[in-house]
Formats: structure tokens, C-alpha cells, sequence
């Protein structure tokens, strides 16, 4: 999934839609969100491997680029050494999310994805509006998001606390 997705940002770099791309208004949100993902603090794997896996999944057609399916992208990885060496950064952070800071990392990246879906679809016609996960977010990832993410690269994005904001635990033993 991860792969598909860099893959999809490679082909816009590839057939050079970011220039055209940042003339419009979404364009430029897009752009600005790229930005986020690929910065220090928020990506995942660092960006020549992310890079380098989204290229992976990339195949070139006559006329356009488009990415690989699974299958192709599972025997690649288990017959190439190349593929799998630019795949072990990503394979590792998987390894490792039973780390608080690793699948923090992991989950924030995700509220990312999750607000460019919300905010370059708001009427959610092509995709599903579904739920933040806000709970399983540490204090530490929420002021990160609050302050850095949507403080710093993403101050457009509506309704922030959607991604961020902990729901306030029930009273036991009802209401007085």
C-alpha cells in the first residue's frame, strides 16, 4: 500500500505534473502535503527509499506510466537483490511497531494520508469519509501533529481536531 502510493507521487514527478500541478489550488495543497510526508519528522523510511520504492512499483507503457500490480511487485522483491534491499527500510519499520515510537511514527504518517484524502476530496466522492484514530495517539504524536503538521505544512486543512483531538474518557456510574 505504501509502495503504490509513493508510486503514484513517482509518476508525477516522472511525467513532470508538479509544475502544472501547484497552478491550481488543490495542486498546490497536494504539493504542500508531499512536502509533509517527505519531511524528517513525518516520513516513514527516508526519502531515497521511499523514492527508490515507489520506483519499483513504477512501469513504463507506450504512452504512460502506471504501477505494477501485487504480484509482480511480491516476486520482484523475493527474486531481486536490488528490490529487496531498497525494500528493508520499510520492512524493518514494520518489524518494529510493537515500539511506542515506531508505530507512532507509522500512525501519524497515516493521520497525514488521512487528511490529504479529506482535504483534496471533501465531498468524499471518489473515496469514503471514515474516522480518525485519535485514541491511539500519544500525547507527544498529538502536539506533533497540532503544532508541526498541521501548524507549519498543512494550516489549510479543515477541521484539525478530527485527526488529533482524544475523545474525553466516559464518567463510570452515570451522570449526576
Amino acid at each position: 500500500m505504501f509502495g503504490r502510493f509513493w508510486a503514484q507521487i513517482e509518476i508525477i514527478r516522472q511525467e513532470g505534473l508538479t509544475v502544472a500541478i501547484t497552478k491550481d489550488k488543490r495542486g498546490a495543497k497536494l504539493q504542500n502535503f508531499l512536502a509533509c510526508l517527505e519531511s524528517r519528522r513525518v516520513r516513514i523510511v527516508d526519502r531515497t527509499s521511499q523514492r527508490a520504492i515507489g520506483e519499483l512499483l513504477v512501469k513504463g507503457a507506450p504512452d504512460y506510466r502506471r504501477t505494477i500490480g501485487y504480484i509482480e511487485f511480491v516476486r520482484s522483491v523475493e527474486t531481486g537483490e536490488d528490490a529487496r534491499r531498497w525494500v528493508e527500510p520499510l520492512a524493518t519499520v514494520f518489524r518494529r511497531t510493537h515500539h511506542t515510537a515506531d508505530r507512532q511514527r507509522l500512525l501519524q504518517y497515516g493521520v497525514v494520508v488521512h487528511a490529504l484524502i479529506d482535504t483534496l476530496d471533501p465531498t468524499h466522492a471518489v473515496t469514503s469519509d471514515r474516522p480518525s484514530y485519535p485514541n491511539k495517539l500519544t500525547e507527544r504524536t498529538r502536539k506533533d501533529l497540532r503544532f508541526r503538521v498541521f501548524g507549519v505544512y498543512l494550516k489549510f486543512v479543515p477541521r484539525k481536531e478530527k485527526y488529533q483531538l482524544k475523545n474525553k474518557p466516559k464518567r463510570k456510574g452515570g451522570a449526576k
